[in-house]
């Protein structure tokens, strides 16, 4: 049995792929919100959607950890020990895996930027909070979502042909599965703005070869997060980090509407299915033995 954990409102995310692309494996896989009164049972636990825990929600979760550890469940996504965005992007750019730093807004009194940058919430998925800033006084100007803003510094990742890929990868438990490549002629990006295909051919290689698995293996072994999906760019050939989604969304019905997407989707689902059951199938032991 496999036990994913969300914040409450947000288990759409695993029911949509339930709902969509495996029905026969709702009765395996069973949808828990953190703010319910979970009991321990035998399995395998994920622990999904860390990046949002804070205080009394994150104390809640490790106590539940704590419980399930020491009756030799399976767990991945420390709710504590896992990076979160701030701190995995700080470590990556200390560590010169990324190009590009961010900050916390009361940061900017003692460090200089390198401009331009944007504004992007530290804890949600919506992408940037405001256009390219390029100058100090534009920045005074920002309007914050304290205490959740960060500033990142702007990192141009665009190819020789002119268009900006976001790379997408994900880990379950010891495997690394490449999900998708997003075209778009805009820096941002949320989907699939571009499918022609050439571009549709380049994104099915992706999914085939796998080329970056290493290297992702390694930023979220550094991350500690065990579950999760990975989003980067290529600056001169080296990843380029924006964050670690620890509760993505998987597959859904949306992923079979239009044709040009469907086979990226279908190439995906047969591996997401084996990796599941794999860890369902699992022995009885922790993916980090943390007590």
């Amino acid at each position: 049995m496999i036990f994913y954990l969300t914040e409450g409102r947000h288990a759409y995310t695993m029911r949509g792929y339930l709902d969509s692309f495996a029905p026969d494996l709702a009765e395996r896989i069973c949808l828990l919100a953190y703010q319910d009164d979970n009991k321990p049972l035998p399995g395998t636990y994920i622990f999904a959607d860390v990046e949002r825990l804070h205080g009394r929600q994150t104390r809640r979760a490790l106590r539940f950890w704590s419980v399930l550890h020491r009756e030799g469940c399976r767990l991945l996504n420390h709710p504590q020990l896992s990076m979160r965005r701030y701190r995995l992007l700080k470590t990556l750019h200390r560590q010169g895996i990324n190009e590009f730093n961010v900050f916390r807004p009361w940061e900017r009194i003692f460090n200089r930027f390198a401009y331009p940058v944007f504004l992007r919430g530290e804890n949600d998925h919506r992408g940037t909070r405001s256009d390219l800033i390029r100058t100090p006084q534009m920045l005074r100007r920002a309007r914050f979502r304290r205490p959740f803003s960060l500033i990142t510094e702007f990192c141009d990742t665009r190819g020789e042909d002119g268009l900006y890929r976001k790379y997408s990868a994900m880990r379950v438990g010891g495997r690394i599965l490449p999900r998708h490549v997003f075209f778009s002629k805009h820096w941002m990006i949320k989907h699939a703005d571009l499918c022609d295909e050439r571009l549709l051919a380049e994104e099915l290689h992706y999914l085939a070869e796998n080329p970056h698995a290493n290297e992702v293996m390694a930023i979220f072994e550094l991350a500690g997060i065990d579950y999760g999906r990975i989003d980067y760019s290529l600056c001169r050939g080296r990843i380029q980090v924006w964050e670690i989604n620890t509760n993505p969304s998987v597959l859904t019905a949306e992923s079979l509407l239009l044709p040009q997407r469907r086979p990226v989707a279908e190439a995906f689902a047969g591996p997401f299915r084996e990796a599941l059951l794999a860890l369902e199938a699992s022995p009885g032991d922790s993916e980090r033995i943390i007590g």
